[in-house]
């Protein structure tokens, strides 16, 4: 906070780093330096999300239900009408190879499902997704696995509980999940540093999400969700402060132009000039 609040608990009568600016994160050092400045790539599909809510059959019994998952990713699906391919997969459709045959091919990738950083071996870090043939043992995608892929995505969010920490490494930056998927190519990612809330994890990526698809910047869209968090809800900053992006900050789209305002505009200027050949045209007729 930029001044001290009314009382330890008075989160809300103080003013934030993040109303006052907007924050870019970045890894590590070298990230800072690197171009992340997207190329002209074609991608299969612009919007790719995999969701589970129901965790019950998975062989990792302290998995807790994400009530919120699947109507977060039918939100977003909505919300994102600048964005015309996009493909949801949903509890048993949201298998790992699904995950995989996907994770090249789009140019957002949404995950709302538990993640787990191993801070003894971050190369084990695990994504945890569905199985194919739809057994009751889940289908772990583990850090290690996706060094193997080259990735060209412009936003992959990764909206479960603590995806953006894990071991620090000099020179490297944070390993684990978000580690494997830059070196793999991966633009930049939205991430949470800490476990958050389902229903206010949900709640923050329609807001970004929303901010995106008018044409912000990711960053101002990162922002622009924290800032709804914490003026409509707690302002503990323990619900909103977690939300990071790291990467390539621009926008996703071109920000639409004022076209309204143009064409009336325009409208203006052919009726103006309209008016002053008939007066034109007028006078001269009386001249003659």
């Amino acid at each position: 906070p930029l001044d001290n609040p009314d009382s330890p608990y008075s989160y809300g009568s103080t003013t934030y780093l993040i109303e006052k600016f907007n924050i870019e994160y970045f890894s590590s050092f070298k990230e800072y330096h690197t171009d992340t400045k997207s190329k002209n790539i074609k991608f299969e599909t612009d919007f790719s999300a995999f969701a589970i809510s129901d965790f019950k059959n998975f062989e990792e019994s302290y998995l807790q239900a994400l009530p919120f998952a699947i109507q977060e990713v039918s939100n977003i699906f909505g919300i994102l009408d600048a964005f015309t391919e996009k493909k949801i997969y949903l509890e048993s459709e949201a298998t790992k190879a699904a995950f995989l045959d996907n994770l090249s091919n789009t140019k957002i990738l949404h995950i709302a499902t538990h993640s787990e950083v191993s801070e003894q071996d971050p190369l084990f870090s695990i994504i945890y997704l569905n199985n194919s043939d739809n057994t009751s043992i889940s289908n772990a995608l583990y850090a290690y696995e996706l060094f193997n892929h080259r990735l060209n995505n412009e936003l992959i969010m990764l909206n479960s509980c603590s995806s953006g920490s894990g071991s620090y490494l000099q020179g490297s930056g944070i390993m684990g999940i978000t580690r494997a998927l830059r070196y793999a190519g991966t633009k930049s990612m939205a991430l949470n540093v800490w476990a958050v809330n389902d229903k206010v994890a949900s709640e923050y990526a329609s807001v970004f999400y929303a901010s995106l698809n008018k044409g912000k910047s990711k960053s101002e869209s990162v922002r622009d969700a924290k800032l709804h968090l914490l003026h409509n809800g707690n302002a503990n900053p323990h619900y909103w402060g977690a939300f990071i992006l790291t990467g390539d900050t621009s926008p996703l789209i071109k920000r639409p132009g004022n076209s309204g305002l143009l064409f009336i505009l325009l409208i203006v200027f052919i009726l103006s000039v309209s008016i002053y050949i008939k007066k034109d045209n007028y006078l001269g007729s009386r001249e003659v």
